[in-house]
């Protein structure tokens, strides 16, 4: 999901500066099914619509899509730079994702002991570098037929709301 906002998101853009971008975990050539929130909003719309005349619509799941391209990590984060001038290429090293396992699952060993006595959350996890290298894509043809979901914001219209939210954010 990606849009106005998305302050989380404000990390990544600020790695997406001129000049060279490491790709660090993997080749990082999944495709990511993003979606714009305004559309993710409009589905939870037609969800409490739906439930307000229909209590057997329970159990059920819906996915949200759009018409915003799969695209991969690195081309998501072009999404949060405003400047449309900045050139951006990945490097051409990465570590390779079971080396990357293989650390995070010795760093969870090594911090299992003193969880009891003290919180340690690492900034990644094992799920994640999967999530980071595997393309999963959805449709959202059920939501269609049950609840009647069209998007509401295209791609170019997303895309446009997104870039002024972040052009005016000022990062530190």
């Amino acid at each position: 999901m990606y849009g106005e906002e998305d302050l989380r998101r404000l990390e990544v853009a600020s790695f997406y500066k001129e000049g060279n971008v490491s790709r660090v975990i993997g080749k990082t050539t999944a495709l990511l099914p993003l979606v714009y929130v305004g559309n993710v909003a409009m589905m939870f719309v037609k969800i409490y619509e739906r439930m307000g005349k229909d209590t057997g619509i329970g159990g059920h799941y819906f996915f949200t899509a759009d018409d915003t391209p799969p695209q991969t990590a690195f081309e998501s984060g072009h999404i949060y730079t405003p400047k449309e001038n900045v050139k951006i290429t990945l490097s051409w090293w990465y570590i390779p994702m079971f080396v990357t396992m293989a650390i995070v699952t010795l760093l969870y060993y090594i911090f299992l002991p003193i969880r009891p006595f003290y919180k340690v959350d690492l900034p990644i996890s094992n799920w994640i570098i999967l999530h980071m290298n595997k393309t999963c894509l959805y449709k959202n043809d059920k939501a269609k037929k049950m609840l009647g979901y069209e998007p509401l914001y295209d791609y170019e219209t997303a895309l446009k709301n997104t870039k002024a939210f972040f052009g005016t954010v000022r990062q530190t």
